[in-house]
């Protein structure tokens, strides 16, 4: 009888380490930043990099969010605590960072789970309040003001080696937000 419930813990341990290490290793690909383009890319070749980066693997915005679905970082569970039920109650601007969970990627250097890579994007700065180009998880970018912009598709700026979108501000002046998009 011993034996048995010796055998039967060692068999539960295994199980619950192997589902523990699936989940720390599953890949997440974090943030981009300019300081992630190494030294030996030729500046012809930074904006093709960073939008490999960017979109893990896809060419566009749009394409990007053909093939990814979107979620919160935390769990809402967690977040609400254990009677939380209805996820569509929830306030979603709350989050600081999505997590976009991404199929069909053409990335070879990426390591995937299954055939999933997953993306965090940061929306807001632990330390401002920035303002919000596009609700949380959202697939189209307003103003300030509420309306779409025009543009729709995040441009490349060499000076700074970011993606971001043009926009105007409330003042009327020309601006180029490149975090938390």
């Amino acid at each position: 009888m011993g034996l048995l419930v010796l055998a039967s813990c060692l068999g539960g341990g295994f199980i619950a380490f192997g589902s523990f290490a699936k989940v720390v290793t599953t890949p997440v690909q974090g943030a981009s930043s300019p300081s992630q383009i190494p030294s030996t890319v030729d500046a012809c070749a930074k904006e093709e990099f960073m939008r490999s980066t960017e979109y893990v693997g896809f060419d566009s915005w749009g394409s990007f969010t053909q093939h990814c679905c979107c979620m919160p970082r935390t769990s809402l569970g967690n977040a609400t605590g254990d009677n939380f039920t209805d996820p569509s109650s929830l306030d979603l601007s709350e989050y600081a960072t999505e997590l976009w969970a991404c199929t069909g990627t053409n990335r070879t250097s990426l390591m995937t789970t299954e055939g999933i890579t997953y993306k965090e994007r940061p929306r807001r700065s632990v330390e401002m309040a920035a303002p919000m180009l596009r609700e949380f998880c959202g697939l189209t970018f307003v103003g300030l003001d509420g309306v779409p912009l025009d543009v729709q598709e995040p441009q490349w700026n060499a000076d700074l080696q970011k993606f971001g979108l043009p926009y105007t501000t409330v003042n009327g002046t020309d601006a180029f937000f490149t975090d938390y998009w």
